[in-house]
């Protein structure tokens, strides 16, 4: 997953899409890769989910995970959270 992530952006249906991962795996593997990537020198960067209804950017979201609804407008639709090694 790491050399797949390091090949550019992707979100997490695109890495389980080309690994043949469950997406639930996926953003497990993510957790894992986010934690572990300093000790190599590296890190895991986090183009953050984004609702579609108002804009709004979970800029801070501790998880990597889809959020369940905006906080500003209620909206359950969002763009997908991409991720990259740099």
């Amino acid at each position: 997953m790491e050399e797949f992530l390091r090949q550019g952006p992707a979100t997490a249906r695109d890495i389980s899409r080309a690994l043949s991962v469950p997406e639930k795996e996926v953003f497990r593997h993510l957790d894992h890769i986010f934690r572990s990537a300093a000790g190599r020198g590296s890190r895991l960067l986090i183009s953050p989910w984004r609702c579609k209804g108002c804009g709004f950017t979970f800029a801070s979201r501790s998880k990597l995970a889809k959020p369940s609804r905006c906080p500003s407008c209620k909206e359950e639709r969002f763009e997908p959270a991409a991720f990259s090694i740099g």
